[in-house]
């Protein structure tokens, strides 16, 4: 959806309806996606507490550290763009 109307907007930039269904369907296309990245967090975050209260340190670490890679893969991503 996003991608047919962006190329409508592209195609007539005067046209300010074509805009502003791209400009809706960007929305949410983005809103979406927190929401998932939400959902993927909170689920992660409830994991570590089970495993944190089953005394399970194994499990906890190793899920803890799944975590720390991809936030430091993120964040050095993220470093990277900007130079």
């Amino acid at each position: 959806m996003m991608y047919s109307t962006h190329l409508a907007w592209i195609k007539d930039k005067n046209c300010m309806a074509k805009k502003s269904a791209y400009t809706r369907a960007k929305q949410k296309a983005q809103s979406m996606l927190h929401e998932m990245k939400s959902r993927r967090w909170i689920n992660k975050a409830a994991e570590l507490q089970e495993a944190a209260d089953q005394h399970d340190l194994k499990s906890f670490f190793c899920r803890l550290s799944t975590v720390h890679v991809r936030l430091a893969q993120h964040l050095s991503n993220h470093w990277m763009a900007e130079l």
